[in-house]
This record gives structure tokens, C-alpha cells and sequence, in this order.
């Protein structure tokens, strides 16, 4: 059977994403490594979990022609580092993927975007995602940007923490807008599904956040509606893989009728 190619999963938040293709069921899986040293934690941690490590270079052509044989389908979390500026090699690197992809007649291309990356937002590493959804899709390979937004993780990194821990974190976001967030696991287990489905979703960009899903159910709590109804609609889209138990919380908080569908939301 063909693998599916994980990108840039061996880092901090990377590892989360490969939790969500393993807790939906793919685990035909190989990822990149630049060396495969077991003595990292986050490295040692994929390989146990059966997931083939590959040692390949995103600036060095040859090594991904090597990682990318048997591949059928590519998910790219990222192809720089966490950083708040746009980094030139991203986009240098996405030219190489795609290149090496389309040589491989990959079937499904699916990349971690980012949230308004299509909206000229001036915000550099933002604008520089929806550059590269440009690059892949003029390789014409078949894609599916999944458009997330926020990574709660990013609260937990060594340099939002210590305000956190203090109780108060300065954020350029105006106080009476929502900040739509997501876990990386949770992308990772709607690109599992976006990849079991890909006649749903490649052509497709998708937007992805938890307040996206809790606002369909406080909608319906407002307005005492069946949450089971919901519930069907959510099973009908990409959104059905995401950690959704806070939703059924939040119709329990709104008193709003709950039958049984309801412990639906935990059974992913």
C-alpha cells in the first residue's frame, strides 16, 4: 500500500498532527526527518508509534525524490520553522515539494495554510501560505488547503508562557472579536479525514476552528433547538473530526434539548 508523506511533523506542535492522523485510523505513514536521531524525543515518540522516519533535506532535491517513492498522497504541516517573520525558504522549499510531488504523480496534496491567507492581510507570513497554495496549484497538483487558524499550542511556547503563567498575555486582537483557535492534533485528524474522503475535498480551501463549530451549537441553544440536528450537519463535513466534546457542554450550559446523538461528540 501506498504511504502517505508527513512534512514537517518533526518539530514542536508538528508531532500533534500525527496524533490525529493515528487517531483516525491512517497509519500508512512516512515522515521527513533531516536526521533520524531517536534520541529526540518528539523523533522517538513518531517512530514508536509506527510511523516511518525517512531521512530527507526540503533544500536538497535528490533526497526527496528518495522520500517521496511509494508515496500516493502528501500532507505538509510546514516547510520553515515557527517564526513571527516570512522566511524566503519557505517558499523556496514549496517550489522544490511541488516539483518533486508532481514527478511522483502524488494524488492528494494536502497543506497547512493558514486562516485569511487569500485576504492581501499585510501580516508577511500569512500573505507568504497563500503564495505557496499559488505554487501547488499551478504544479496542477490535486490540493487541499486547510486554512486553520490559530494554534492554542501557541500559548504554551517558551515565549508566550511566562505571560500566561502571570495571568495576563498581550494579544493584537480587539477585545470584543473572537479568537477563532484550534489544536494541531485536531488539524491533523481533519487532514486524516480530508485524505480518506479527497473526492470531497481536493479543489477545495477549508477553514478550521473550534468557535466555527460551538457557534453552530449555541445557535441552536439559543434558539432550543434538537442538538441532534446539528449534530448531522456536523457529520456531513470535514468538521466531523475535530475534538468537539466542549460542544455538548456548551448545549448542556444553554439548556437546550439533548437526546443520546449528543455523546456522539466524544466518541471520535
Amino acid at each position: 500500500m501506498d504511504k502517505i508523506l508527513l512534512i514537517g511533523v518533526t518539530g514542536g506542535t508538528g508531532g500533534n498532527a500525527v496524533k490525529g492522523f493515528l487517531e483516525q485510523g491512517v497509519s500508512n505513514l512516512r515522515a521527513i526527518t533531516r536526521k533520524i536521531d531517536l534520541n529526540r524525543p518528539s523523533l522517538s515518540k513518531i517512530n514508536d508509534a509506527g510511523v516511518e522516519l525517512v531521512e530527507a533535506n526540503l533544500d536538497d532535491r535528490e533526497s526527496l525524490v528518495t522520500a517521496f517513492t511509494g508515496i500516493s498522497a502528501v500532507y505538509c504541516h510546514a516547510t520553515a520553522g515557527d517564526s513571527s517573520k516570512a522566511d524566503p525558504l519557505e517558499v523556496e522549499r514549496a517550489k522544490r515539494i511541488a516539483q518533486v510531488a508532481k514527478q511522483a504523480n502524488i494524488k492528494h496534496f494536502v497543506y497547512n495554510s493558514a486562516g485569511g491567507a487569500d485576504r492581501n492581510s499585510g501580516i508577511g507570513h500569512i500573505e507568504q501560505k497563500y503564495q505557496i497554495e499559488q505554487i501547488l496549484k499551478q504544479a496542477g497538483l490535486p490540493t487541499t488547503m486547510l486554512r486553520s487558524c490559530l494554534f492554542m499550542e501557541e500559548f504554551w511556547k517558551k515565549y508566550t508562557r511566562p505571560s500566561i503563567l502571570k495571568g495576563s498575555f498581550p494579544f493584537s486582537v480587539q477585545p470584543n472579536k473572537p479568537l477563532h483557535l484550534i489544536t494541531t492534533k485536531d488539524l491533523g485528524r481533519v487532514a486524516a479525514y480530508v485524505m480518506k474522503h479527497p473526492e470531497k475535498y481536493i479543489g477545495k480551501e477549508e477553514v478550521y476552528s473550534v468557535p466555527a463549530l460551538g457557534a453552530k451549537v449555541e445557535q441552536a441553544a439559543a434558539a432550543e433547538s434538537d442538538i441532534a440536528t446539528v449534530w448531522q450537519e456536523l457529520k456531513n463535513t470535514a468538521s466531523q473530526p475535530l475534538i468537539v466534546q466542549n460542544l455538548g457542554k456548551i448545549a448542556q450550559q444553554n439548556n437546550a434539548p439533548v437526546n443520546n446523538q449528543t455523546n456522539n461528540f466524544n466518541n471520535f
